[in-house]
């Protein structure tokens, strides 16, 4: 803070100090930083008369006020502000196109592909096209029965009186097809009437009894608008072909119901990892993230933004509002707490949002954690604020808007300027 107190007249470029020393804190061209009513003001300094009185290019435009703080801020450092807050817009930049070049990947791609995360580090994993194509190979389900060719290894089917009973409605004495073979090469099912290849109701029975935590292919207590589906209970659902190469899952126009998660390998080699992972849409249209009990966040993806998407769109005209804001955010270094599954990360760069929310609340999203917040007893609390970087980048656009703005018009004033004092003396400025 400069030493003393200026006072301020609306409409007038004279500024008058008590216990001020203009002459040795400002020169021509250095700004004046003030807050005036609430409201931030920087004033242009075109010549310091005394150590009490200065003349400012252009008239103050506020409130007129009288014992007021000041600071002395020079022209060179007013530019590095400029140039700093355009750095940080241009690394937000860099990572929204990251994030959309990784997206587009995973989009568009038919094969494994490796996306880029924040840090440069790289990531190979399947992309959707990948995905579509593992579930190809299918038995489609038409009018409540499965139709197409159901491929089966050999059957081996062995004892004193060979047989596999289908039973039906879980009673052994109801069953409609029976196999009895001692040389079996494959297993074929056919129904005793009405062209069902293959339906069954309560379990699958392989001899003399069911098998725990096998499967069940099912439609509800024969309801006719029941879904069909697979239930495997307490066990493990487990499609390979052995060797490199793996078989084909398709549920077409069907539900997945994943209970408890999934655990795959890393690539197409090595083992299972120890941890399931899924995915859960919850009320606040966010994509949350899981892996075994820990929500590890959201599930971050390409926002659309085409007018046709959009109404009510009013442009904001309010850029020094915009630049008032951002010149108050604090960027913080800090670390990330241990918190379920996730260790504490290493040091960081960013924003606290506690402090965001209060300064530029459209860029937070979420109702905050309570003052008494526990990590420990509750790692996957949803009320965790988190910042919304789109409206972000919005405000460090109206930034530069208003700085440019102030620029220009400092710019037009030392024209002004050059031009008196060429009059004056008949010399370049």
């Amino acid at each position: 803070m400069a030493a003393g107190t200026i006072s301020l007249t609306n409409g007038s470029t004279t500024v008058n100090g008590t216990g001020t020393s203009f002459a040795t804190e400002l020169k021509p061209g250095d700004f004046i930083y003030v807050t005036v009513g609430g409201a931030p003001y920087t004033l242009v300094a075109s010549s310091v008369s005394s150590n009490s009185q200065l003349s400012l290019a252009v008239a103050f435009d506020g409130p007129s006020s009288t014992g007021l703080a000041w600071n002395a801020v020079p022209a060179s450092l007013q530019v590095a502000i400029t140039q700093k807050i355009l750095n940080d817009f241009a690394s937000v930049a860099r990572g929204r196109i990251l994030d959309f070049q990784n997206w587009q990947k995973i989009y568009s791609s038919d094969e494994s592909v490796t996306v880029t995360r924040p840090d440069r580090t790289t990531f190979t994993g399947p992309s959707w096209g990948y995905m579509v194509s593992q579930f190809g190979n299918k038995l489609d389900k038409a009018g409540g029965a499965m139709s197409g060719s159901l491929v089966l290894p050999a059957l081996e089917v062995t004892g004193p009186t060979p047989f596999v009973d289908f039973h039906f409605n879980n009673s052994a004495a109801d069953y409609t097809t029976r196999i009895i073979s001692t040389e079996a090469s494959a297993l074929e099912v056919s129904a005793a009437s009405g062209g069902v290849s293959f339906r069954i109701n309560g379990g699958l029975r392989v001899g003399s009894q069911f098998l725990a935590g096998g499967i069940n292919i099912y439609r509800g207590n024969g309801d006719a608008n029941a879904v069909w589906g697979i239930n495997v209970n307490d066990g493990e659902f487990n499609f390979a072909r052995g060797g490199a190469a793996g078989g084909t899952i398709n549920f077409s126009d069907s539900v997945l119901v994943n209970v408890r998660g999934t655990r795959g390998k890393q690539g197409m080699s090595g083992v299972y990892g120890p941890n399931t992972y899924s995915f859960f849409w919850n009320t606040s249209s966010q994509l949350e993230a899981w892996v075994d009990t820990s929500k590890v966040g959201n599930v971050a993806m390409s926002a659309t933004s085409d007018k046709g998407l959009k109404k009510d769109i009013s442009y904001r005209e309010d850029a020094d509002k915009g630049l008032s804001e951002v010149l108050e955010w604090r960027p913080a270094d800090f670390k990330m707490k241990e918190r379920g599954i996730m260790p504490e990360s290493e040091n960081q760069l960013g924003f606290i949002a506690n402090d965001l929310v209060q300064i530029s609340p459209e860029c937070v999203s979420g109702a905050g954690l309570p003052e008494d917040y526990d990590i420990e007893a509750d790692p996957n609390n949803d009320s965790a604020y988190y910042l919304n970087q789109v409206p972000m980048i919005a405000k460090l656009t109206q930034a530069i808007q208003a700085q440019q703005k102030q620029l220009m018009a400092r710019d037009s004033a030392i024209e002004e300027l050059q031009k008196r004092l060429k009059a004056l003396d008949g010399l370049d400025a």
